[in-house]
């Protein structure tokens, strides 16, 4: 009412802006309460903050951001305009309004060639865009940055190190990038820079991406020595629970590794040298220990997904927690624990009695009854394997065909979590008997 009451004084509409502006930063600290006070929200994950609580705080956001840009367009001070446009640009990206924030930043950087805020506007640009899943021109940000930084090397900022963990990032996660020698040399040489804190989120996700990247790789041994201190250090990441898978994943392809020596006659690099009893049982030990760490993992991320209400979990929460639940199985079999194992595979089945991962569960069960002999339980468990697969793609059928979209996002994810025979057992199944085809066993 003020700044429409004194409209045609330029000077009291600036200043009665600025007070409406200020109103809303303060009604954002009221909506969100005490406990973010200081904490720049676009840190605080979006289930941190009561749905109607964020609608309402970016309600605010989005007011003062437009105050602001309005008093940008009265202000006669080219100075104080830079400063405004930065203003609205930040009110926006925290209101989670990124078009609206990119256009603004990038108003920001073309006018400001000196300005101490021009590397993190870039930075917050190739985020946005990365957020976007705009990852090469994420991407073209994040080098922009690289080489501005290298350009001043006597300037310090955070930006310009961390956009070598944000350019790791876009080049991994660009399909048929080809990248990743390139995000691994960014990643070490982030890690191993003087001025990472490693209670910083930027290490933290370093380390996390490096590890996924050597599981991608097939480097068992490097994934776990980067994977082990991660999950120590940060146990309460919400990333914790595929960490922990990939964790298990790579423990386990570590274990088999030490089994095909052992299966081997001859000592590693040594052509006709017999392996001695003390090496033999060196291997074994190592292979046993790798097993429980693979196991451990497992079991760790059941405990931490299982207990949460299905519709809080993210679609990869939900593949991890089925995957997981049935790699102990694997596990408990490549450990002689039959008994164990077959315990997980019917806890599996009837966990999720009516999912694709319950006729693997089956799958795996049938196999190892067969292998102990016991042929009953493999007639019952291929049956049933079998009504499962029929009734769930009668579901199918009956629901429309699936668009795909989660699954195709957990392609990218990162690697296959589908390891071990369970996995090559349900694909031969499913070849035999196609889904919908008459026919199999049982």
């Amino acid at each position: 009412m003020f700044a429409v009451r004194f409209g045609n004084d330029p000077s009291a509409r600036m200043q009665a802006l600025s007070r409406v502006a200020d109103t809303h930063r303060r009604s954002v600290e009221l909506a969100v309460g005490p406990r973010f006070d200081g904490i720049d929200l676009r840190d605080v994950s979006y289930e941190a903050i009561p749905v109607a609580a964020r609608v309402k705080a970016n309600g605010h956001l989005v007011a003062a951001a437009e105050a602001v840009l309005e008093i940008d367009v009265l202000t006669p001070s080219a100075t104080y305009r830079s400063d405004l446009l930065w203003q609205a640009a930040e009110l926006y990206d925290t209101a989670g309004r990124p078009r609206k924030a990119l256009a603004l930043y990038e108003r920001f950087v073309d006018g400001e060639t000196d300005h101490q805020n021009r590397p993190e506007a870039m930075y917050r640009i190739a985020l946005g865009l990365h957020g976007m899943m705009r990852y090469e021109e994420a991407g073209v940000w994040y080098r922009r940055l690289l080489e501005e930084g290298e350009a001043r090397p006597e300037e310090k900022s955070g930006y310009w190190t961390r956009a070598k963990v944000g350019l790791a990032r876009a080049l991994l996660a660009t399909p048929g990038s080809g990248g990743a020698l390139e995000a691994e040399g960014l990643l070490r040489d982030f890690l191993e820079g003087r001025e990472v804190d490693p209670r910083s989120a930027d290490y933290r996700d370093a380390t996390f991406h490096l590890g996924r990247l050597f599981v991608g790789q097939e480097r068992w041994l490097e994934a776990v020595e980067g994977l082990e201190p991660w999950l120590d250090r940060y146990p309460t990441d919400d990333r914790w629970g595929e960490a922990s898978a990939l964790a298990g994943i790579a423990w386990l392809h570590r274990a088999e590794r030490l089994a095909s020596q052992l299966d081997d006659d001859s000592t590693r690099d040594l052509e006709h040298s017999p392996i001695s009893p003390g090496y033999r049982a060196e291997l074994e030990i190592s292979r046993r220990s790798a097993l429980v760490r693979a196991l451990e993992r497992f079991e760790g991320v059941v405990d931490r997904l299982d207990g949460v209400d299905p519709p809080l979990l993210t679609p990869l929460q939900r593949n991890l927690l089925r995957v997981a639940g049935l790699q102990r199985g694997t596990v408990r079999e490549r450990l002689g624990e039959m008994d164990e194992a077959i315990k997980v595979y019917r806890e599996v089945e009837q966990r999720f009695a009516e999912e694709p991962v319950a006729v693997e569960a089956l799958v795996s069960l049938a196999n190892l009854a067969s292998r102990i002999g016991d042929d009953e339980m493999a007639r019952k468990a291929t049956r049933r394997a079998r009504i499962k697969l029929q009734r769930i793609e009668q579901r199918r059928r009956m629901d429309g065909v699936s668009t795909g979209v989660d699954e195709d996002r957990l392609e990218r994810h990162g690697p296959d979590l589908f390891v071990g025979g369970g996995s090559g057992s349900l694909d031969r199944w499913l070849r035999l008997f196609p889904p919908g085809g008459g026919g199999g066993a049982g």
